[in-house]
């Protein structure tokens, strides 16, 4: 082997041939290709290099000057060039071999059916009410009954909230009342999870009914309330499991209420807020 210069060194280029191709086959197969000039040549070239092998030339280009990637690439060509079959069963790496798992063959599984949307969801649970606006405030313990119907992400929606009695101000006079709402509406399920984020939108009607009290002459009035209902809640769990909503309600125009012998004393709440937790049931 000739070489011009220094980078890559000639012995730097030996030790590589050394990896790929034994030197005694290597000497044997560099005699019968040999000729009058040398059989190997490497020349640096300064930002480039040019290898000489059995009468094969290839030039690299190599600006960075790496004089082991040289020595490297050099080596593989000549001992393509003189040794192919060595030199190629030496460069290959052996392939790995197979881990117990890869050894056994797996048994094939038939994919599970995906996973049908429920037709029916019930939600059952208890509640609670605050009424605010034109001048009354209440707080009345509550139960909630709600039904959504229909596998998309959109189901349809009925559901029914019953307060207890509880005590509250029209303007100046206290009153008793109570109330059931009724809603109908949609619920936008707004992912399908084992916790699920939804909202609901929808008109409330419902009667309300009011008593007055510390009046002299008490009495009972029924009233139908009218509004629209909106809630955002979560579900929780698979066909059984839990759920946390809450709810708000606008009365536009809230029932009057009458005492005498004061007349008109005011009205039942413009606004409505609460919560309610509970058990939530679904059917496919």
């Amino acid at each position: 082997m000739s070489a011009d210069g220094v980078c890559p060194d000639q012995t730097a280029v030996w030790s590589e041939l050394g990896t790929l191709v034994p030197r005694e086959r290597f000497q044997a197969r560099l005699r019968e290709v040999g000729g009058a000039g040398p059989a190997i040549a490497v020349a640096d070239l300064g930002a480039s290099y040019r290898v000489t092998a059995a009468g094969r030339v290839r030039l690299y280009r190599d600006e960075a000057r790496d004089c082991a990637e040289r020595a490297r690439v050099a080596a593989l060509f000549i001992g393509l060039a003189i040794d192919p079959a060595d030199t190629v069963a030496a460069a290959a790496p052996p392939p790995a071999p197979p881990t117990p798992q890869q050894a056994r063959p797996s048994p094939t599984r038939p994919l599970p059916p995906p996973e049908t949307p429920p037709l029916l969801e019930v939600q059952v649970g208890p509640a609670f009410d605050v009424g605010l606006g034109s001048g009354n405030t209440g707080f009345a313990p509550a139960g909630l009954v709600g039904l959504a119907v229909g596998r998309g992400v959109v189901a349809a929606l009925v559901a029914i909230a019953a307060d207890l009695p509880a005590d509250a101000s029209a303007g100046s006079v206290r009153v008793r009342q109570w109330r059931a709402p009724v809603s109908v509406g949609v619920r936008a399920r707004l992912a399908r999870a084992r916790v699920e984020p939804y909202a609901e939108l929808g008109l409330a009607a419902g009667p309300i009914v009011a008593r007055g009290r510390d009046v002299v002459s008490p009495s009972t009035a029924v009233s139908l309330e009218l509004g629209v209902a909106a809630a955002l809640g979560v579900r929780l769990g698979g066909r059984t499991g839990g759920f946390l909503v809450a709810r708000g309600e606008l009365v536009p125009d809230p029932p009057e209420v009458f005492a005498f012998p004061a007349g008109a004393a005011g009205h039942t709440a413009r606004f409505w807020i609460g919560a309610a937790a509970g058990v939530s049931l679904e059917a496919r």
